[in-house]
């Protein structure tokens, strides 16, 4: 009869030991225990996430600041170097210019412009004269 007993009490403990843990709903406690932990893990991320792009773009900002500023100089020195080249070109092209002015003044300080200007008067008149034979052969 001991053996009856204790197999009855033994049958309603597991009986009873099923109902507990089958009321429990074992698929509910690990969908919000699995939510929870997701939850979790996706705000450490997010703020990891925020904090992260956050100093990305304070950074991407601080290389273009600094971009800038020196691309702003390398120009300014650009420009400068050039505008004094191009000056020296242009004092170096003047002071040629005036050198061959001067040459061509001296050279035309010893012509006798008498002489150039009888040269071309008789130039002229002998155009004219041949226009007048060429217009009377024409005409006859």
């Amino acid at each position: 009869m001991k053996k009856y007993i204790t197999v009855f009490i033994l049958t309603l403990f597991l009986i009873g030991a099923g109902t507990i843990y089958a009321s429990s709903n074992p698929v509910k406690s690990f969908a919000t225990w699995y939510d929870s932990a997701f939850q979790l893990k996706a705000e450490k991320l997010g703020s990891v996430t925020a904090t992260g792009l956050i100093t990305g773009f304070s950074g991407f900002n601080r290389f273009v600041k600094e971009s800038k500023q020196s691309i702003g100089a390398s120009i300014a020195n650009l420009s400068d170097d050039r505008s004094r080249q191009t000056q020296a070109d242009i004092l170096a092209r003047q002071y040629e210019m005036l050198g061959d002015l001067n040459e061509t003044a001296v050279e035309l300080q010893k012509e006798n412009f008498d002489d150039y200007l009888e040269t071309r008067n008789m130039e002229a008149e002998i155009s004219q004269e041949v226009e007048k034979m060429l217009e009377e052969l024409l005409n006859e």
